[in-house]
């Protein structure tokens, strides 16, 4: 295991490019595309998810391509079965099954098994995800309830039961407008996301098939569930990257002037991003534990992290030298609470 060894976000990013901030409410969005990184030996996570025990949730990987699962992934049912979510991120070779026995039960008092098949991918709200891989290696299939329901009442979920289900019933309408809002564009592979003043999340996948995947469980589930809670908090208040229109009314016509009100809007969020991407970048991260896959043995699977944001990387192995190889896949988030009170 590494010690005292860091990997800065400008290392973690590197073969990715900065796209043009997207901003809805709350939340914004930087698009990471590729600049020579991608990778595409890897497959997008079509995996066929199966439990065979509380707590024990099998992948199978039925693809001519390795593939990623990533840290705080989960799959839910409309099926009579107990859903699931995994703790830690894991590499599964083409053809392969795995099982992770320290998965975690997101519902407090449904039983059956999931099929294969017959589930739909989510990525926990991000409120949940630090509390998740900090528990990534605990066996215990309801290590997640008492955070979900501390995460439910803090949004008015008034069921009292740790079904993150209700949650998602409960907020449809307004997750499903965060992904109509925000855009992918061509060659993305990434992003940086914001939340009020804060970056909460670093999100990077191997290549462009992989992001499409994994881009809607993120963006409307992860990040949108802190939006809404950001909402209540945050009121009116204008984040700094979303500077307004208003102030004196342009001279001589209406819409030349708007159009160079426009233009100096978008060259005042360029300033912006990129003085936010100046601090970013040179952000050191702590290397923790590193993981490795037998059948991959080129790849390991790091956890990292600061004060500020922690996750799991995936990079090529660099022999004994304790410093990650070509990153693949990155996802870093802010480790809210499930009850945090402040953005």
């Amino acid at each position: 295991m590494p010690t005292n060894t860091t990997i800065s976000i400008e290392e973690l990013l590197q073969g990715t490019a900065r796209g043009r901030m997207q901003g809805v409410g709350h939340m914004a969005v930087i698009p990471l595309v590729d600049d020579g990184g991608a990778d595409e030996s890897w497959a997008p996570p079509d995996v066929e998810v199966s439990t065979s025990g509380y707590g024990t949730v099998n992948l199978g990987n039925p693809g001519d391509r390795p593939t990623i699962v990533s840290q705080g992934m989960g799959w839910f049912t409309k099926d009579a079965a107990q859903d699931h979510a995994v703790g830690r991120t894991s590499l599964i070779p083409k053809g392969a099954l795995l099982r992770d026995s320290a998965a975690m039960c997101i519902e407090s008092n449904q039983g059956g098994y999931l099929r294969a098949g017959r589930s739909e991918m989510l990525v926990l709200p991000l409120a949940l995800r630090g509390m998740a891989l900090a528990n990534a290696g605990v066996q215990k299939y309801d290590k997640l309830w008492p955070g979900i329901r501390a995460f439910h009442e803090t949004l008015g979920v008034q069921h009292g039961r740790a079904h993150l289900t209700d949650f998602l019933k409960q907020y449809r309408k307004e997750l499903d407008e965060f992904v109509a809002q925000f855009e992918l564009v061509p060659g993305q592979v990434g992003a940086i996301v914001l939340v009020g003043d804060n970056v909460v999340g670093i999100e990077r996948a191997p290549n462009e098939a992989f992001w499409q995947r994994v881009w809607e469980p993120l963006i409307r589930v992860c990040y949108g569930s802190l939006a809404i809670r950001a909402r209540a908090l945050l009121g009116d208040q204008v984040p700094f990257w979303r500077p307004s229109l208003l102030g004196p009314r342009p001279s001589g016509p209406l819409v030349p002037g708007l159009m160079d009100a426009l233009a100096a809007l978008h060259n005042t969020v360029g300033a912006l991003t990129n003085a936010l991407m100046g601090q970013l970048l040179g952000m050191q991260l702590q290397l923790g534990g590193t993981v490795a896959v037998d059948p991959l043995p080129e790849w390991r699977v790091t956890t990292a992290g600061c004060d500020e944001i922690a996750g799991q990387m995936v990079h090529r192995y660099s022999g004994g030298s304790g410093v990650p190889g070509k990153v693949v896949h990155a996802s870093f988030f802010k480790p809210y609470t499930p009850n945090h009170n402040a953005l």
